[in-house]
């Protein structure tokens, strides 16, 4: 076992996980949740300029936020990527 990740010339690193901060809305969080598994699904994120969009597998988990006096309730849907980002 190495001590430290090593890199290999031409293949590309795409362990990495995106994280969305949601307003929580009862039946958004639900779908989502009920997403959580050890399965890799397909996502499709639109950019919100409109330039195109990003898409990818990845493994989804959700967590609510800590809650505050006055604050707004939120939650993060956080995607561990398994595969490389495709921009178009």
């Amino acid at each position: 076992m190495d001590e430290a990740k090593k890199s290999m010339a031409g293949l590309q690193d795409s362990s990495q996980d995106l994280a969305f901060k949601f307003l929580f809305e009862d039946e958004q969080f639900a779908t989502l949740a009920a997403l959580e598994s050890d399965e890799s699904l397909e996502w499709k994120v639109e950019l919100p300029d409109g330039q195109g969009t990003a898409t990818f597998s990845g493994t989804p988990s959700v967590k609510l936020a800590g809650v505050g006096v006055n604050a707004a309730l939120t939650y993060t849907l956080t995607i561990t990527v398994e595969s490389l980002i495709s921009f178009a």
